[in-house]
């Protein structure tokens, strides 16, 4: 093996690390999502006796799906982009090097750059929707114990 070859393996297997933190890092924004949507149903079920403003909690709701819906058809993108760079690594490795199996290659790191483009636009989705839904949750919260204890 060339010291090159080394240092492209090396490198592969460094961001795949990272293909799976990302993975780990919308798993956790799974949790986070059906948690506040369980809180949030819970404050209007125990809570709050007769909550006013309930729009404002169901705009909550719905932003958290959107935020966890997303957030669950990304999981998949990561695990995506680490089975390519595998296929890459065999093709590099197998692969004799003929213009056959470059193109292989590039096909497969065309799918990497194109699933990280995928992974961009929804953890942009997702934060915002989520973002969205706490504080509109927020909104409800106050505008409610204000008008109970006022």
């Amino acid at each position: 093996m060339q010291e090159k070859d080394k240092i492209i393996y090396e490198s592969l297997e460094k961001i795949k690390e990272v293909d799976r933190l990302q993975y780990d890092y919308f798993k956790h924004f799974t949790t986070l999502n059906t948690a506040s949507i369980l809180i949030i149903v819970a404050f209007i079920e125990k809570i709050f006796n007769y909550p006013d403003y309930i729009m404002i909690a169901f705009i909550s709701i719905a932003s958290l799906a959107i935020s966890l819906i997303g957030s669950l058809w990304v999981m998949a993108v990561p695990i995506n982009i680490i089975l390519y760079k595998i296929g890459s690594r065999i093709e590099m490795e197998l692969g004799q090097r003929d213009e056959e199996t470059l193109k292989k290659i590039k096909e497969l790191e065309n799918k990497v750059d194109k699933s990280y483009g995928i992974i961009k636009r929804y953890d942009f989705i997702t934060k915002i929707s989520f973002l969205i839904g706490i504080i509109s949750f927020l909104i409800f919260c106050t505008l409610n114990f204000i008008n109970d204890y006022m």
